[in-house]
């Protein structure tokens, strides 16, 4: 029986080579060499200004003619510059010294025309950056510490005076500071907005008023987005303020309650439940109702009592209800986010069902939503873990059906049969999001009608991975596309490769709503969504029925997804959009846009990420209990040139 079992694992294995090489095109992955830091390393008498040796973080303007920048660069695939500078260096023990300060740096030449619009970009994990440009001559022409409030990276935006050689140089905050760095010069070939640019945004704004601003409003938040890259934040606060209207206020019916654990804080009714639930369960009788109700009552009642939702989903598994109980726990993560004791409850009670991959993601949602907490590699541990089991749980069903499959094939002559089919799928899964994605990215690029223009495509591309690297899954090789179509949509395949329709760029009011798109779908790839519905889909869960191969692509991107996963999408997207320094309501405002436009059903986006008014409130209790600012940087200009640029691309 074992050397049968052996032989047909061999024949097995040599059908399936010969099926995947036919079948499944080969991954090719393309690795760029990075560029060794060649510093100048000439001591010089060079000074910081007192304003920077004495204020860590500066709020006033930059020395440099031109406001801050938001725009990041580590991981830009496609930029929208020319580079004169691309380096990676090293501070370290024994590079010249600024005597001021005791401060390493070193120092980077180029050459410049007058009038040239220059953007340099200095960022390190290892310390707090600071940044100079200095004339050959060396008198400093503009100089930055942090780049915003969340930031310890630099940034400077300069117009040069005059055709010259001039230097960068790359300096710490810290005296005696060490450590690696990202540094990068670009010549800013994007003008800034002309009166003919604004009469275009106005002709556009005429005919697309759910998805644009009015004169006035246009006008007010370009200005406040000057202030706030200038870092003057109560000044563009009050400009943002004239724009955009306050929520609604409702706090009884909040999506996100303060969160109490002391019985003694619940109302008198709510007392009275926990105290009629605890004696349920003492009772030896174990009458549902006794505890049921109470508990059911509880949750409803005062949903902000954590325990609460924790004993109700304890007591539905004691009565074999898991899929209940799972329920229960999945809307108490969504009404805390932040709490461990919720997330350990939601990942057990999905561990003791055996559903290891959706217990990864449960597990990795909190790790991603709590970079800081203290028991943030307690739950990247468990989603690994748990990532581990579903890969094996998996391998174990590929080995049973293929050895089915495999005397199928035998008897009848078939060899693309539904289960070999499924195996494929399967063995492709094994090898990773990352794997999969990218050879499904590679059938979606040769059918759709990708834009190729390198300006279009460097903006999305810049603001998907700066959103990106905020979001915890370091693993993957983002990429980020733009499709040719006019209908307000985008999808997210498994390992972060992100479509993103032109009707999108062109129906979002700013570059915070389009940010806020981006940021909710590398969401879905970041906690695995896509990879999630394969593994739900019944081509992986009855391995081997009869399922048309073909038709399960269009199925991956054309699905609703779940409410728990849009949920999940949307505080991980929104928290990111926060992070970086977007007006943190961006989602918020493209699903209210998205609202008005399609229904709660609509077409496009919408049919597949259901925009209803509840959706919106949620996400507006999201940012009012996260504290997180809706009165940050719109990015007004740079999108309408950009809207206009794509309307050129398209003819329209």
């Amino acid at each position: 029986m074992k050397l049968l079992r052996n032989s047909l694992l061999t024949l097995f294995g040599c059908i399936l080579f010969t099926s995947t090489s036919l079948l499944l095109p080969n991954l090719i992955l393309s690795i760029s060499p990075s560029v060794a830091a060649t510093p100048t390393t000439k001591s010089e008498n060079i000074h910081k200004s007192p304003i920077f040796q004495h204020h860590k973080l500066f709020q006033g303007e930059n020395v440099g003619n031109k406001p801050e920048d938001t725009t990041n660069f580590t991981k830009s695939k496609s930029p929208i510059v020319a580079t004169l500078i691309q380096k990676q260096g090293n501070l370290k023990s024994g590079d010249s010294v600024i005597t001021d300060d005791s401060t390493f740096y070193d120092q980077y030449k180029f050459s410049g025309s007058k009038n040239q619009s220059i953007k340099i970009y200095l960022e390190s994990q290892d310390f707090d950056t600071y940044l100079m440009l200095l004339d050959a001559q060396g008198n400093k022409l503009a100089e930055n510490d942090d780049r915003g409030e969340d930031s310890s990276n630099s940034f400077l935006h300069v117009t040069l005076p005059k055709q010259n050689t001039y230097r960068v140089v790359v300096n710490s905050y810290q005296p005696q500071s060490q450590g690696k760095y990202n540094l990068r010069v670009v010549e800013d070939n994007l003008e800034e907005l002309s009166e003919n640019d604004l009469k275009d945004y106005l002709i556009s704004a005429n005919t697309n008023k759910s998805s644009q601003y009015s004169q006035k409003e246009f006008e007010t938040l370009l200005k406040a987005d000057r202030l706030y890259q200038q870092g003057k934040r109560t000044e563009a606060e009050k400009l943002y303020r004239q724009v955009k209207k306050p929520f609604a206020k409702d706090s009884k019916n909040s999506n996100f309650p303060e969160p109490i654990n002391d019985p003694e804080q619940l109302s008198p009714a709510g007392k009275v439940y926990w105290r009629e639930a605890q004696a349920g369960f003492q009772d030896t009788r174990r009458l549902e109702s006794k505890i049921f109700v109470p508990l059911q009552l509880l949750s409803e009642k005062n949903p902000e009592f954590v325990p609460g939702h924790i004993l109700l989903a304890q007591a539905l598994e004691q009565y074999n209800k898991p899929k209940e109980a799972r329920e229960v726990l999945e809307r108490a993560s969504s009404l805390f986010p932040y709490n461990p004791d919720v997330a350990k409850a939601r990942v057990k009670a999905l561990e003791a069902d055996e559903q290891w991959l959706e217990a990864s993601i449960a597990a990795r949602q909190f790790a991603i939503v709590n970079p800081d907490h203290s028991e943030n590699a307690e739950f990247v541990n468990i989603a690994d873990k748990n990532s581990g089991r579903f890969r094996g749980s998996l391998n174990n069903q590929i080995l049973t059906t293929a050895i089915l499959g495999g005397l199928g094939g035998l008897l009848t002559g078939d060899f693309k049969s539904s289960a070999f089919q499924a195996v494929e799928l399967a063995q492709l899964m094994l090898k990773g999001e990352s794997a999969m994605g990218a050879q499904f990215a590679n059938g979606y690029k040769q059918q759709l009608p990708l834009v190729q223009d390198e300006i279009v495509q460097g903006y999305i591309n810049t603001i998907g991975q700066d959103i990106a690297k905020l979001m915890g899954r370091s693993e993957f090789n983002y990429e980020f596309y733009v499709v040719q179509d006019d209908s307000l949509n985008a999808f997210a395949l498994p390992g972060g490769k992100v479509f993103i329709n032109t009707g999108s760029i062109l129906n979002t009011k700013s570059e915070a709503e389009l940010a806020g798109l981006i940021g909710h779908e590398v969401g879905h790839a970041v906690l695995s969504h896509g990879y999630q519905r394969i593994a739900n889909n019944s081509l992986l869960a009855n391995l081997g029925e009869v399922i048309p191969f073909g038709n399960f692509f269009t199925t991956l991107v054309s699905r609703d997804y779940s409410r728990g996963n849009e949920r999940q999408s949307d505080i991980i997207g929104s928290r990111a959009l926060a992070s970086y320094g977007y007006a943190a309501d961006g989602l918020r405002g493209f699903m209210q846009t998205l609202h008005e436009r399609y229904g709660s059903s609509g077409q496009s986006y919408a049919s597949t990420h259901p925009s209803s008014k509840e959706r919106v409130r949620y996400l507006e209790d999201l940012i009012t209990s996260s504290g997180y600012n809706r009165y940050a940087f719109e990015g007004v200009e740079k999108h309408s040139l950009i809207q206009k640029r794509v309307r050129e691309l398209i003819g329209k």
